[in-house]
């Protein structure tokens, strides 16, 4: 169920007057409980086999949260390009550091967040982004393709909003919404791929 407008914070609703910027770049996804189903028990598994790493157990509980939001929008860009590349193994966190879209040919990475929040990017990110907003509990809006350029350039530390995250320093929010490129299908990767190598 989606929320209404007035149970945002502040916060929250500025950050969805910024993701509104990308609206022609939109793309609703709508995931089947099949598809869901799958992303819960691959969230429950890979919260579990991450308890042990020390970057993981200060993050209060959300690795499940986490796990399932970011796979709503692997899975949704999977569907939305008719190519399968999602990794359904479950390993340490070392062996998984790579683009999300490496299997297609892609050094590209895939962001995705709730509904009213900034999504964390590395501050020296070194592979453009795929952004997508979990907009409830079935659907995923992808908004566009962030260059390297474009997420190093609109970032903002005060969105942050786990203390962890600000301390590790690694990470912060990025808010360039307006700067995104649009993504109509694997073909406008290919075009934009000699940009961003």
């Amino acid at each position: 169920m989606e929320k209404k407008w007035t149970e945002y914070s502040d916060d929250e609703k500025f950050a969805i007057t910024e993701i509104a910027k990308c609206k022609p770049n939109m793309h609703y996804i709508t995931l089947t409980s099949d598809e869901l189903n799958k992303i819960d028990e691959f969230a429950k598994k890979k919260a579990i086999a991450k308890l042990g790493e020390a970057h993981h157990m200060c993050d209060g509980g959300q690795e499940y949260k986490r796990n399932y939001t970011g796979m709503m929008g692997e899975v949704a860009l999977e569907k939305f390009f008719g190519a399968p590349f999602v990794d359904w193994s479950v390993g340490t966190s070392d062996k998984y550091n790579v683009a999300d879209l490496r299997p297609l040919g892609y050094n590209v990475g895939i962001k995705t967040v709730e509904m009213g929040k900034f999504p964390l990017v590395r501050r020296d990110a070194y592979r453009p982004e795929i952004i997508c907003i979990k907009r409830n509990e079935n659907t995923v809006i992808i908004c566009g393709l962030a260059t390297t350029d474009v997420l190093i350039h609109n970032q903002d530390d005060k969105f942050v909003r786990s203390p962890n995250a600000l301390r590790r320093g690694e990470k912060s929010a990025f808010v360039g919404f307006d700067k995104l490129v649009k993504i109509n299908s694997l073909d406008d990767l290919k075009a934009y791929k000699r940009r961003y190598r």
